[in-house]
């Protein structure tokens, strides 16, 4: 027999743990990755090869003149894959995101953690296409570090943007389902929530 109040009350739903799925994080940063890197050899190799043909045929000051505008883009690229690998790192190996129970959610992010009472979210939006869809949770305008209920260690004007914009889930290199997510968010706040 199934015991219907304590399925109605939210307090009796174990928590939900949100990850991250590494090998999906892999999948999503690698194209990127190889792009930014090819077009970094290609461009480089360009620029070694302007060099060479106006140094040969002009001398070397005009071959490096020629070819410094593709060097410093080279440049470029070349920190712009650093820091894609080291952000493709990063979020593979974040571990635990969020966690939703009872009394609230906790977020865990680069900038730090945040927990949220649910009084402090007013609605939930999704955002994106069928295969990219993107959560955004609504937060009250009145939520700052000093809020009860609220505890973190984000710096306050990270967390006035993210009261204003919202805080956001993406669908891609979770280890859980957004519709999952999304469920578990409308049965703790008792319907209140409903992604719309």
């Amino acid at each position: 027999m199934l015991d219907t109040e304590r399925m109605s009350d939210p307090a009796g739903f174990p928590p939900l743990v949100v990850g991250t799925d590494r090998a999906a994080v892999l999948r999503l940063f690698r194209p990127i990755l190889a792009f930014i890197v090819v077009v970094c050899v290609v461009v480089t190799l360009a620029a070694v090869t302007i060099a060479a043909l106006l140094g040969s045929l002009s001398g070397f000051g005009l071959g490096l003149a020629g070819a410094a505008s593709l060097l410093i883009v080279g440049g470029y690229l070349f920190f712009l894959a650093l820091h894609t690998a080291t952000t493709m790192t990063a979020r593979a190996a974040a571990g635990t995101v969020l966690t939703l129970d009872a009394t609230g959610m906790r977020w865990v992010t680069p900038q730090g953690s945040l927990d949220l009472p649910w009084d402090a979210v007013d609605a939930v939006t999704l955002r994106g296409s069928a295969r990219r869809r993107v959560a955004v949770y609504r937060l009250n305008a009145a939520v700052s570090p000093t809020s009860p209920g609220v505890r973190t260690d984000i710096r306050a004007d990270i967390l006035a943007r993210a009261t204003k914009s919202g805080m956001r889930l993406g669908s891609v290199g979770l280890d859980q389902p957004l519709d999952t997510i999304l469920a578990a968010t409308s049965a703790f706040t008792a319907g209140r929530l409903v992604a719309r």
